[in-house]
Parts: C-alpha cells; structure tokens; sequence
C-alpha cells in the first residue's frame, strides 16, 4: 500500500502513503506554493485523522519513507498521539480506500 494515493472528501490533490501498520497510516501531500507538504496521520481504531501532537511537530520527515517509519514507530511506542483538537472524522468513502 505504500505509495498508494488516497482520495480525501473536500479536498483536491490525493494524499500518498509513506507508512502504514494495522492501527496507523502516515499520509502526505505536495504543497506546491512553498515546496513543501502536509501531513495527516490516519487512526483507524478511533477513525480520525489529525497532525502528531509534538509542540514543534516531529524532527523526523514525513514525506520520506525513512522518516514516515520512524514516526509510525514513535506513534506504536507511545512516544506521539494524534492532535486531538486539529482531529477531523473519517468519511466512509476515505475508509474504504485504506482497508
């Protein structure tokens, strides 16, 4: 599945894999106007969607491979959680597409 694009209701460019576990997908985006990106991690147990809750945000790179596990390792160890204020529910449409 890494590598796989997903479509996000409300939003226009799709969102590429860069990590995934039973529990957790990293996704990311180009953000063309800067030559950056976003990032939302996917919680399939509770079926949100939100930014790390680290104050300065991880040191790790989402959008690289090597950086997205090492998130995902942070997020299985306790180390990270989801932002619970920026948490936004999944449709059943985004759902499906990451089962």
């Amino acid at each position: 599945m890494v590598g796989n694009k997903i479509k996000m209701n409300g939003e226009v460019q799709r969102y590429t894999i860069q990590a995934h576990d039973d529990r957790y997908f990293i996704l990311t985006k180009p953000m063309n106007a800067m030559k950056s990106y976003i990032y939302c991690i996917v919680d399939l147990e509770r079926k949100v969607r939100s930014t790390d809750n680290l104050v300065f945000g991880s040191f790790k790179e989402y959008n690289t491979k090597e950086g997205a596990e090492e998130n995902l390792k942070m997020l299985q160890n306790g180390e990270m959680e989801l932002s619970r204020r920026k948490e936004k529910r999944l449709e059943p449409e985004e759902l499906k597409q990451l089962n």
